[in-house]
């Protein structure tokens, strides 16, 4: 009888899920809807499947042969604008354009922006991360991130006049760091946005959804120009480098890379489906997976607790088994690694329903390294907080100390309370030639020993406040620090870190998987959990253990309620008079006065003694024979924050400084966008971090996630004015990171954009949908991709090549030349889900695009780290080790 009653409240259930979801907006004709990246891929797909529904589309491309080519292929209706979302004049001016494309219709007060699609992106360069600059995270970033950021911002306006939707396109990559480089980052980072976003645009009615897709045959995934990336990434590395990774490393990676590719969904309309169901949907779902391979695979990957996701992600071969990538002077101990952890499976097992295991993990987590009076660590951030209190903590253990501090103030504090072993260097993370006269100094210190550990402490938080409130250069700040900052200092240590098998702690935050407010500091903190998880695959090869550090909330200056009040303020008094009116006075009031006493609040839970807390746990990952790859500090990272983030999105997160939010009451327009589509990218160049500079990054975080930025925040009034959508094509990279370079870390940060710019729009009407594309046939990852790679394999330095070695090279070439072939031509899977995200009434928060995305990323990104990078590191050829 209760078995009967089950099934058939089950089926009521799927079939009201059903017929809500399929419930479609009338009068789709009357809506605009802004596509970025519309020359190729899920964007072109998606402008042509909207313009056949009759919507009123203005698409967004890079070339003026892309327009063309568009404009012949879609009916009179369809209009395009040339746009580069990394460049803030493009997007303030395809804003301007798009606001006098929608106030052209005689009844202009009805209109507005309803849809916009963040879809533009990049994913080159990719891969391992020490192949990469920080200019390769930046250039990604810049697209996938700062792009979706500047784009949505400045199209709010509006989408809240129509109470419209926006729809970012993240990744699997997004969930799951399945590669090295920015891709995975950006793609982190906008789901943070977009969760953020989607908070602040609920009173206004505005939808945010996410699209996650797969892998899918677009541009993104072209093996041909993953393959060049590569090889240029390649030649520009160190010799030393590529001497440690060998060239087998390299040829086995570029081989797994292009194999991967080659098994792409060519169904672009599985994502464009997402896409057009977060648009034109009564009711949008806030996530969208987008292929089999994202819904079946990595997104319950994304949900397993790290070791189990690295597993499952080398049996499947999505990475180079570490088997095969162990150097030759490590092979005896990389067979008593693999050992060990089969002996601990075996054991977990057997004692599964006994009290054997947690005996076991308790006497596994207190075993401490011997001769820590040997061991060099650097530590950033040491003026004050936990980078000032870790500091003198490892420096009473009699660890030798090098503290980094931004003032010479800073660093005379320092020095009067700690012993004579400790020594300061000024430096500032923003600066890279500040960075290179830090290795300099540590390299003169630390001598053949090597750098036993690096903790990457230094942040910002400020500015924070509603995303709208704020412009591309707010975001870029905090990005600067949190995110590009950890990048070029870890890329710069790492042949230290690897001569001494070290270890390297990120201090990432709750706020790395919560999205709980606006401005960069999420979106930073979601990218530095996506370039931790690709690098520690990369480097498990030679010993080196990669940790993060998730605190909850303590008293810091990063929580100062004074400071955030003070910006808030600022930020508010320069907001246009029509942004002032739309959230209203007592909006802005009662934003400070929650604020203050969430801070105030959290000041008393948390006193200068508690801060204790989250300096063990760095110092248990610097110490401990067996450390974490995750650690928690605070009971509401462990009780609150880190269960919530399992759970499904929500709209309101039952926060404080939210639950009691003001709902704006100013005048809700509908005459204006009705969607905008930020589907522009770029992928190159991707290759292993290692090759890479800072440059290489920023050129694609330019593109993926500073122009996604920019032009979101420049169409944002339009798209706010008409309640409409945002639709931010991320790909599944922004679930995991695959590889190196800068595109995996815009898609994280597009990720996080979509999310926090979906939960700001929601109390606007604005939907911001994601999609995830997996590999299919478009332009980004053409044969230019190729060439980059092997422009960066000649231009390494003599000793990178040698670490990596030349057969690493080859391997890493043939992974990107395998995604022509297996990268799935049906654009309009993706594109089906850009507009199913624009014209549905309930439209998806994310859309996984094709069956890799959905089968396999989306699942992979819940998975515990462990099993995704054993999963993701499957085909990899080892690097070549050092003698």
């Amino acid at each position: 009888m209760w078995l009967l009653f089950l099934v058939v409240a089950f089926a009521l259930i799927i079939l009201y899920r059903w017929h809500r979801q399929s419930q479609i907006l009338q009068n789709l004709s009357d809506k605009y809807v802004f596509i970025t990246g519309c020359d190729t891929g899920f964007g072109n797909l998606l402008a042509k499947q909207l313009d056949q529904r009759g919507m009123r589309v203005l698409a967004a491309c890079m070339t003026e042969k892309g327009a063309e080519d568009l404009k012949k292929e879609t009916s009179s209706r369809l209009q395009t604008v040339i746009l580069d979302v990394t460049d803030s004049q493009s997007v303030s001016s395809a804003a301007k354009w798009v606001n006098d494309c929608v106030g052209k219709s005689v009844n202009v007060e009805s209109r507005g922006l309803w849809g916009l699609v963040n879809n533009a992106g990049i994913s080159i360069p990719i891969a391992p991360n020490e192949w990469l600059t920080k200019e390769d995270f930046f250039r990604i970033l810049n697209v996938n991130l700062l792009g979706t950021v500047d784009v949505t911002l400045k199209m709010l306006p509006l989408i809240r006049k129509a109470r419209g939707r926006v729809v970012n396109v993240t990744s699997i990559c997004g969930r799951i760091s399945i590669c090295g480089g920015g891709y995975c980052l950006s793609k982190y980072a906008v789901e943070s946005f977009s969760d953020s976003i989607r908070r602040d645009m609920m009173p206004f009615g505005v939808k945010v959804s996410i699209v996650e897709p797969g892998f899918f045959k677009t541009r993104v995934s072209d093996a041909s120009l993953q393959k060049e990336a590569l090889t240029n990434i390649w030649a520009k590395a160190t010799e030393e480098v590529r001497r440690s990774y060998g060239q087998n490393y390299y040829d086995k990676y570029c081989n797994t890379v292009e194999q991967s590719l080659e098994k792409c969904s060519p169904n672009l309309f599985l994502v464009t489906d997402c896409f057009e169901h977060a648009l034109t949907a009564v009711y949008p779902k806030t996530r969208y997976s987008a292929g089999w391979d994202a819904k079946l695979f990595f997104i319950p990957l994304s949900y397993l607790p790290t070791s189990m996701m690295q597993f499952v992600t080398v049996c499947v071969g999505l990475r180079v088994h570490i088997s095969a990538c162990v150097p030759f002077t490590l092979k005896l101990e990389g067979g008593v690694v693999i050992g060990v952890v089969a002996s601990i499976c075996v054991c977990g097992g057997l004692t599964e329903h006994s009290v054997c295991l947690p005996l076991l993990r308790w006497h596994r987590q207190n075993q401490i390294l011997p001769n820590l009076s040997d061991k060099y660590v650097m530590i950033t951030g040491c003026d004050s907080g936990f980078g000032n209190l870790l500091a003198k903590q490892l420096d009473r253990r009699g660890m030798l100390v090098l503290a980094a501090c931004l003032t010479e103030k800073g660093a005379e504090s320092l020095k009067m309370e700690s012993s004579s072993r400790l020594q300061t260097v000024i430096l500032d993370v923003t600066n890279s030639q500040s960075v290179n006269s830090a290795v300099t100094w540590v390299t003169g210190i630390v001598g053949n020993k090597g750098l036993w550990g690096l903790v990457n402490n230094a942040g910002i938080s400020i500015p924070t406040a509603p995303n709208e409130w704020l412009t591309k250069e707010d975001f870029s700040k905090v990005l600067n620090v949190n995110l590009l900052g950890v990048v070029d200092v870890t890329l710069q240590m790492l042949p230290l870190i690897r001569k001494a098998r070290g270890r390297i702690v990120n201090v990432a935050s709750v706020a790395g998987r919560v999205t709980f407010c606006g401005g960069g500091y999420c979106m930073s903190k979601y990218g530095v959990e996506s370039f931790s998880d690709s690098l520690r695959r990369d480097l498990i090869a030679f010993g080196v253990k990669v940790c993060i550090v998730e605190p909850g909330f303590f008293k810091t200056q990063i929580t100062d309620a004074n400071l955030q009040k003070e910006f808030c303020r600022k930020a508010w008094a320069r907001l246009p008079e029509e942004v002032r009116q739309s959230y209203g006075q007592q909006y802005i009031e009662k934003f400070c006065k929650d604020g203050a006493a969430l801070s105030k609040e959290q000041a008393q839970m948390k006193s200068n003694s508690k801060l204790s807390l989250v300096t063990d746990c760095m110092e248990h990952a610097l110490t401990a024979v067996y450390p974490w790859t995750r650690y928690s500090a605070g009971l509401d990272a462990k009780i609150l924050y880190l269960p919530i983030s399992y759970f499904p999105t929500m709209h309101a997160l039952g926060i404080k400084m939210y639950k009691g939010r003001v709902r704006p009451y100013g005048k809700l327009l509908r005459t204006c966008l009705w969607g905008l589509v930020n589907n522009a990218g770029i992928c190159i160049p991707m290759a292993a971090n290692g090759w890479l500079k800072k440059d290489d990054f920023v050129k694609v975080l330019n593109v993926n996630l500073l122009g996604t930025i920019d032009m979101t925040l420049n169409l944002l009034p339009l798209i706010m004015k008409a309640q409409g959508r945002i639709v931010n094509v991320s790909s599944i990279f922004g679930r995991v990171s695959a590889l190196g370079g800068g595109y995996t870390v815009s898609k994280f940060g597009v990720e996080a954009f979509s999310d926090s710019l979906r939960r700001e729009l929601c109390d606007f009407g604005v939907k911001v949908s994601i999609i995830e594309p997996g590999a299919f046939k478009t332009h980004i990852c053409g044969p230019s991709a190729f060439e980059s790679l092997e422009q960066i394999w000649e231009n390494l330095p003599a000793d990178t090549k040698k670490s990596y070695g030349e057969k690493y090279y080859q391997t890493f070439k043939k992974m990107f030349q395998v995604v022509p072939d297996t990268s799935s031509s049906a654009l309009y899977k993706v594109t089906d889900c850009m507009e199913h995200a624009l014209i549905a009434c309930y439209p998806w928060t994310r859309y996984s695009a094709g069956w890799d995305a959905k089968l396999f990323f989306i699942p992979l990104s819940y998975l515990p780290t462990c099993v995704s990078d054993y999963v993701m590191g499957q085909r990899k050829t080892p690097p070549k080790k050092v003698k």
